[in-house]
């Protein structure tokens, strides 16, 4: 494969391991606003409303590992899409230079 364009799929690659990674601190740390959230209050309630709380806050967190699981799973179809236009591009390019010899 051609440097620059070895280069380019390197830039992508790397650049798509930064979002992902972006993405997992920003589901942590939302998960970790939840959390604190959910220990400093829950102390307050004492009546139902504690429960409907706590409940709330749980279906939060929830919906925050959901987020992350969806991250990851696009993270990992961009990454598997990246390798396979690789694979095309490389096996392209082997057969135009084996053509044009």
């Amino acid at each position: 494969m051609e440097p620059v364009v070895q280069a380019h799929f390197e830039t992508v690659e790397s650049q798509m391991g930064n979002m992902t990674q972006l993405a997992g601190q920003d589901t942590e740390s939302f998960a970790g606003v939840f959390r604190f959230s959910q220990d400093a209050h829950a102390q307050h309630f004492s009546d139902g409303a504690g429960d409907g709380f706590l409940g709330t806050a749980d279906g939060h967190g929830k919906r925050v590992n959901e987020y992350g699981d969806i991250v990851h799973q696009v993270a990992k179809a961009g990454v598997d899409g990246m390798d396979r236009f690789r694979q095309v591009v490389t096996s392209a390019a082997s057969a135009f230079s084996s053509i044009h010899m």
